[in-house]
């Protein structure tokens, strides 16, 4: 016979009186009481950096004990207690016990990975967001970069609502991802990605947390710009020879601008382009790959005309804060480079070098393509001037950086190595030129030849 035996507690001022009593049971009834024992049904865990109920112990008269369990921030749970100070007279009900206890369950979860820093498990994550974007003002990044940056964060920030540290999990921040992505695209999601891991990099190096959740996050695809045949369509040397002759010889009506309240404008396409001035930048761009901004920051003294190069050393952005500027560096270190020039540019540069189109204004260097007022050229006004006339030569489907594809895919098929594309393009990685800049799906019939030949030996 197995035995249980049961136990009845009753505490008096006086102190403690135990009963106990036994009671037989059978095999039947021990073997269910030992299944449940290893029931899965256990109290659930507590939360990171929660504590459990508090229990009050009376020891004496006016001197409590209050005991709970706390997790800490590393998911290991340790049983914590506290006494009435002794400097506290009167502790009726353990109230003084409790405060005790609860600041002693504050300093273990700092201690535990709370940190002594400013940051705190309970700090909100939009508070980390301006650390992060007041770091990035003080770091070399672009200035591009940073205004970037700061626009997504504003949208980020909104998104984060009142997130804690302490709550900022893989799902949670995921679910703040894809409404980013949702709203504002793949490529903003992706930009707010970058900012929550350096937020939550800070919080991990302050001691708020053990790990950035962030990398435990799946990555954020950007779908590429496609044709409806799912490859990129890449202008060929014919077709850029075309497009560079309607944009010098179209009579097609020049498009009406469609916020413009009256255009009575008689102009072709080609008299616009000339009288604007953007005949010249196309063609320099057909000729050379460059990326607008480092077209729009070429200065006449990175010319030379007797070696036929162009010296790549900065670029023209819009700067939230200064408006436009030339920054006297490139995208990379590989972005400074020495481009070489074919015949037709040489040409184009040396007439328009003796013409001396458009001087420049007195508080701006001497570029080569500046604004009709003298001053730095918008690259993204030069885009716009692009997208109104390109529909009426027959490029809809061309943009400035298309020039650029190209030039890579024009060179690869002459023959010249990856890395002779990427020193040209300015890329940092020879792997980016092959796989973004170069064409593929194309038809190699010297592929055809070689197979012939080696099996007709």
């Amino acid at each position: 016979m197995r035995y249980i035996a049961y136990a009845r507690v009753s505490a008096r001022r006086s102190g403690t009186v135990r009963s106990f009593r036994s009671t037989p049971v059978t095999q039947s009834r021990c073997s269910a009481q030992s299944q449940l024992a290893r029931s899965p049904m256990a109290r659930p865990p507590l939360d990171i950096g929660k504590h459990g109920e508090v229990t009050l112990t009376k020891l004496a008269p006016n001197k409590w004990r209050a005991r709970c369990r706390v997790r800490g921030l590393n998911g290991v749970t340790q049983r914590i207690q506290r006494d009435t100070p002794a400097h506290v007279a009167r502790d009726s009900h353990g109230a003084a016990a409790k405060a005790s206890l609860m600041e002693a369950v504050a300093a273990f979860v700092q201690l535990d990975g709370g940190g002594d820093g400013e940051v705190k498990p309970t700090t909100e994550l939009h508070q980390l967001v301006v650390l992060y974007l007041a770091d990035l003002d003080k770091s070399d990044r672009a200035t591009r970069t940073r205004d970037t940056y700061h626009r997504v964060a504003a949208l980020l920030v909104g998104a984060l609502g009142k997130l804690r540290v302490q709550e900022a999990t893989p799902r949670r921040l995921g679910g703040v991802l894809e409404k980013l992505a949702k709203a504002h695209g793949a490529t903003t999601a992706k930009q707010a990605k970058t900012i929550l891991s350096g937020v939550m990099a800070n919080a991990v190096r302050e001691g708020a947390t053990l790990r950035n959740p962030v990398r435990d996050m799946d990555p954020i695809r950007v779908t590429p710009r496609n044709t409806a045949e799912g490859a990129r369509r890449v202008l060929t040397g014919p077709e850029l020879g075309e497009l560079l002759y309607q944009l010098d010889n179209s009579i097609a009506p020049l498009p009406t601008l469609k916020s413009a309240k009256k255009d009575h404008t008689t102009r072709t396409v080609s008299q616009w382009a000339k009288d604007i001035d953007l005949l010249d930048p196309i063609t320099l761009l057909a000729a050379t790959g460059l990326r607008r901004s480092e077209l729009l920051g070429l200065r006449w003294q990175d010319y030379d005309p007797k070696a036929r190069t162009l010296r790549v050393c900065g670029h023209v952005i819009r700067s939230n804060r200064d408006g436009l500027i030339r920054e006297a560096s490139t995208k990379t270190v590989s972005s400074a480079r020495l481009v070489p020039l074919p015949a037709f540019a040489v040409d184009m540069l040396d007439r328009r070098r003796d013409e001396s189109l458009r001087p420049s204004a007195a508080n701006v260097e001497k570029v080569i393509f500046p604004s009709e007022t003298g001053q730095y050229r918008d690259p993204d006004n030069l885009a716009g001037q692009w997208r109104r006339i390109r529909k009426a030569i027959g490029f809809e489907w061309v943009s400035l950086h298309d020039f650029r594809h190209a030039v890579g895919t024009l060179l690869d098929e002459a023959g010249l190595s990856a890395r002779i594309g990427a020193d040209h393009l300015g890329h940092a990685r020879v792997s980016m030129t092959q796989d973004v800049y170069q064409a593929r799906g194309r038809v190699h019939h010297a592929a055809a030849q070689a197979i012939d030949a080696a099996i007709r030996r």
